[in-house]
């Protein structure tokens, strides 16, 4: 991310926490998020400034077992990773969920 961008939100701060920027090189949009202290999944919708409808992207979700999940060096990697394509919809709209105690990362093609 070598800008960061403005972002608004009708909710507050909590449980997800987020920033919103560019990467100028690829200008590529960048979403980055963390869900904590949720009881529940967290419905995400955001859209970028000149993003459309159809404009792919990556989102990486972070997940572990339980809040205390350590990785040990020389040890088994317990977080688990996933890559999902997604496209924007409608006003370029991207939507999904996020579960509690996870990190994502969302990055426009």
């Amino acid at each position: 991310m070598t800008n960061t961008l403005p972002s608004t939100s009708s909710d507050d701060f909590g449980p997800l926490y987020y920033a919103t920027g560019l990467n100028s090189k690829t200008n590529s949009h960048i979403f980055k998020a963390a869900v904590y202290n949720s009881t529940s999944d967290v419905p995400v919708s955001l859209t970028f400034e000149g993003v459309g409808r159809g404009t792919k992207a990556d989102l990486t979700i972070l997940t572990a077992p339980d809040p205390f999940s350590v990785n040990e060096v020389g040890g088994t990697n317990i977080v688990n990773s996933k890559t999902t394509p997604i496209k924007a919809g409608k006003k370029g709209e991207f939507s999904f969920k996020l579960p509690n105690l996870s990190i994502a990362v969302l990055t426009t093609s």
